[in-house]
């Protein structure tokens, strides 16, 4: 079970706005009842109409249920129940019907299922042979989009185009990068230039096939292929959670959950899918830790992985390293996989700074990096940080860092 602190819910919020809103909520005369056990939190959230709301949120992972028409996830009333919960203002309590029906559902939902039976080898060929013929056609079109010059496909329609093309051929990482090469072509051409070399890298050892090695599980999971769920290697640690985002495309959302092994230094990345309005509830939520078997997938360089056997163990903080520590962690993983794009970064004694058109994340040597995070969160962090030296970890895509979470460094 989670130690829910200010830090840990603001981490699930959706965004900024919802940050705002929840603490706004987080005062006990906005709420016309409210309860805690061990496993759960409930409550009435006063609203503008004459029945509250009713929520309630499972302490295990902060997943919730709330009768508000809100469409984000987790809402604000979830939100401030759990800041309550952190300032250890909510009583102990028995549950009424409604949060006890949730929870019981939640726990038959959880139960184990029979997975599905992998596909068949003729099945993966006939796709894979879909995906081949798609890339021969997506190679033409580079082609000419490198002859005639990039900024005659300055309409990124053409890239568009191209990237329906792919997901129509079952590459629908293809299609992804496509459409990132398209919306920079004008904008940021270097940008555009660099992603180029990339895919047409990634084209390339598409064609050579499992000569590749454990790259080859690579290539296919960049190109959005499906790939068997073997496990490379398992490997036991205490796993803090350092941070969970969730963002969604096209409908789908995708929660990522970071572990950092305490003995190994091992990072661990579990992935969780989910359509609709709602991205998945994390794995464990920031603040969290599991002592647990740790499945990796195939990789030259193994990330993604599922926990397994998982118990609960106490948080232990971090201090994190310096800009210069990653780029060089980033540019070993590289080395391996050169399609990482997104590579954990966590930082000692970070704070923010603005620079002539962009703002910094500034580690201890000095050394800054663009904040990817709009101007909500970055006022947010800044007011509850004072702008202090604070451990900071985020998503680092090569040129631009996201903040995913934050803690104050103990004096």
């Amino acid at each position: 079970m989670p130690v829910w602190t200010a830090e840990t819910v603001i981490a699930l919020a959706p965004d900024a706005a919802s940050i705002s809103a929840g603490r706004g909520l987080a005062d006990a005369g906005k709420w016309a009842s409210a309860g805690a056990n061990e496993a759960a939190a409930w409550g009435e959230a006063k609203g503008s109409g004459s029945k509250p709301y009713q929520v309630t949120v499972d302490l295990g992972d902060g997943a919730s249920k709330c009768s508000c028409p809100s469409r984000k996830f987790p809402c604000k009333h979830a939100l401030g129940l759990l800041l309550r919960i952190a300032k250890g203002d909510v009583p102990n309590g028995e549950p009424p019907d409604w949060a006890t029906d949730w929870v019981e559902k939640r726990g038959q939902k959880a139960a184990p299922k029979v997975a599905p039976a992998p596909p068949s080898a003729k099945t993966v060929e006939k796709r894979w042979d879909t995906v081949q013929k798609g890339l021969d056609e997506c190679e033409a079109f580079l082609r000419d989009a490198v002859g005639n010059g990039l900024l005659a496909l300055s309409s990124a329609r053409s890239w568009d185009e191209m990237a329906r093309r792919m997901t129509d051929a079952k590459a629908q990482g293809v299609g992804r990068r496509l459409r990132a090469i398209g919306s920079a072509v004008g904008v940021d051409n270097a940008r555009a230039a660099a992603d180029l070399g990339s895919l047409a890298l990634l084209i390339e050892a598409a064609r050579r096939g499992d000569e590749l090695g454990d790259l080859a599980y690579d290539v296919r999971t960049a190109l959005g292929v499906p790939t068997p769920d073997d496990s490379a290697e398992t490997v036991v640690d205490v796993w803090d959670a350092v941070g969970t985002f969730g963002d969604q495309e096209d409908r789908l959302w995708t929660r990522r959950t970071w572990f950092l092994g305490r003995q190994t230094g091992r990072w661990a990345l579990h992935l969780a899918f989910a359509a609709g309005n709602a991205p998945p509830p994390p794995l464990a939520p920031f603040g969290a830790a599991l002592a647990a078997e740790a499945r990796f997938s195939p990789s030259a360089w193994p990330l993604r992985a599922t926990l397994e056997s998982a118990s609960p163990r106490e948080f232990e903080p971090r201090r994190g390293g310096t800009w210069a520590e990653a780029f060089e962690a980033q540019a070993n993983a590289l080395a391996l996989n050169p399609w990482i794009e997104l590579f954990p970064v966590l930082l000692r004694d970070a704070t923010l700074a603005q620079g002539e058109a962009r703002w910094l994340v500034v580690d201890a040597e000095g050394v800054g990096v663009t904040l990817a995070n709009g101007s909500e969160e970055r006022e947010w962090l800044l007011g509850r940080t004072g702008n202090l030296p604070c451990e900071i970890f985020g998503e680092f895509d090569g040129e631009r860092f996201t903040l995913v979470s934050y803690r104050e460094i103990e004096s």
